[in-house]
């Protein structure tokens, strides 16, 4: 696979109208008028993008070609470490209030945080570890009316505080360089004031050469859950992040859960759809329908979303569509670790297919932006459908 093109083209769709498909990275996004920038590539979704298998085979594919990266996006609240990289560890103190928008049963809404999992401190001096292996380290936070302080500790060295007092509600990102790469420990401690932690993300690599995938995952959530999360803590974390493409792969627990009527899961991934295109308006996004489970709502439900419900909706939100479950098949044993979530092989297969999908998605925004006609569709794999114009 050539990776180089994919990403090329990734970021050649942010340029209106003047990139060469046949460019290496750094000629791709160093175009007049527009600085070498990282290639971020989003996953948001359910219990499968938590996981982190498809995640883990895309970033397998970037690191074979640039090297590591780094982590990608992770959230500040220590849970099930299994499904971080190994490049980045967290643990809270007792002295946080955990948040997850959907562990089993939903929280009342709104959500305070773009992927659903959030801390808070509940007094001064609670202190949440990140052990990390980089160059330097992303950290998001809530800023907030009734905000603290952030005390940083880097190697057992001070760092410049963080104030998280703000008039509204907002993702903000603050960057923790160190004077070399290698393993690092930094401590985040709460001053006086409510501090509210999100995400980090453990940076490696040059600038201009880093390729990571980040994951906005979180197991049992549905698409409704994602429309809960805070308007604007949405937004302004993909906009701290700036995906150059944003993969949405949901529709496994609106069907096995919620078990939500393709008029309604239809409705809510087009509002889902809008909300990513205004936060970043230049990014290339990507539906993907989610894979059949071993359940007999995917065998009465989901087939009714392919038809009707995803396909529709990237026609209304005017984004590209991938039918993975088409192109997936039917369940699958040796691709499945259980009868919901694929295996690291199976993750590995979509992730190949999903690199190629983002590339024809890319290569059609810049088509889009050369010449633009309105009546110009995206295509995606086999078995999908076709979506209109994605607005520039």
């Amino acid at each position: 696979m050539n990776t180089v093109r994919i990403l090329t083209v990734c970021m050649a769709a942010l340029v209106a109208g003047s990139a060469v498909l046949t460019a290496d990275l750094p000629a791709a996004v160093s175009q007049p008028g527009r600085s070498a920038e990282a290639l971020n590539i989003l996953i948001i979704g359910d219990s499968n993008t938590e996981i982190g298998h498809i995640s883990n085979g895309l970033n397998t594919l970037l690191k074979e070609q640039f090297g590591d990266s780094g982590s990608g996006y992770v959230p500040l609240h220590e849970r099930d470490q299994r499904w971080l990289p190994k490049t980045i560890a967290v643990r809270n103190d007792d002295g946080w209030k955990k948040f997850d928008m959907f562990d089993g049963h939903r929280l009342p809404p709104p959500y305070l945080a773009p992927d659903g999992n959030w801390v808070t401190s509940v007094r001064a001096g609670v202190t949440t570890t990140v052990t990390f292996t980089g160059a330097a380290i992303d950290i998001y936070w809530l800023g907030q009316p009734e905000g603290g302080a952030i005390q940083v500790v880097l190697d057992g060295k001070p760092g410049k505080p963080i104030s998280t007092a703000a008039p509204t509600l907002a993702v903000h990102k603050t960057n923790i360089p160190s004077p070399k790469a290698g393993d690092h420990v930094l401590t985040l401690t709460a001053g006086d004031g409510k501090v509210t932690l999100v995400g980090a993300d453990a940076v490696a690599g040059a600038g201009n050469r880093r390729a990571v995938v980040h994951k906005w995952g979180n197991g049992f959530a549905a698409t409704k859950d994602f429309l809960a999360i805070e308007e604007g803590i949405l937004r302004t974390g993909l906009e701290e992040l700036n995906p150059q493409v944003v993969v949405l792969l949901l529709g496994t627990n609106d069907h096995n859960i919620d078990k939500s009527s393709p008029e309604a899961f239809e409705s809510q991934l087009v509002q889902l759809l809008e909300r990513l295109k205004n936060a970043v308006p230049k990014a290339t996004i990507v539906l993907t329908s989610t894979f059949a489970t071993n359940t007999g709502e995917a065998r009465t439900l989901l087939p009714k979303y392919l038809t009707t419900a995803y396909p529709n909706a990237a026609q209304k939100a005017g984004v590209f569509y991938w039918d993975m479950s088409t192109w997936f098949g039917a369940f699958n044993r040796q691709r499945m670790m259980d009868n919901y979530h694929c295996n690291a092989e199976g993750g590995k297969l979509i992730a190949t297919e999903m690199f190629a999908q983002i590339t024809k998605a890319c290569e059609a925004q810049i088509r889009r932006r050369r010449q633009p006609r309105a009546d110009e569709p995206f295509k995606g794999h086999q078995g999908g459908r076709e979506g209109s114009r994605q607005d520039e």
